[in-house]
């Protein structure tokens, strides 16, 4: 298990964030049987929800953008090997922080 897996794993919503939904336990288990489970692309949100996210609805979002400085020629020195390695361990940092306040990558 990688690290994103782990804080994904251990920062899981027992109930859906926007309605509710029992996510785990007995209650999930039963949704779970009907189709209704965790959202393969958010899992802090059942998948109906999920879908109306996806569907266009208004929603408040914050986003994160994010300038590699110099990345050019960080590129020519490190070559492809190491700046890939450079930039999948930013990322993964990265990732981690978003995943912990229940957001989205």
């Amino acid at each position: 298990m990688n690290s994103k897996e782990k804080i994904i794993n251990s920062r899981l919503s027992e109930d859906c964030l926007i309605c509710g939904t029992f996510l785990t336990g007995f209650g999930g288990f039963l949704l779970g049987l009907t189709g209704l489970k965790r959202s393969s692309v958010n899992p802090n949100v059942c998948n109906r929800c999920n879908m109306h996210i996806e569907d266009g609805k208004i929603v408040e979002v914050s986003i994160l953008f994010v300038d590699l400085c110099s990345f050019t020629s960080i590129t020519h020195e490190l070559g492809p090997e190491k700046t890939h390695s450079l930039v999948h361990s930013f990322l993964n940092t990265r990732t981690e922080a978003v995943i912990k306040h229940d957001g989205v990558v």
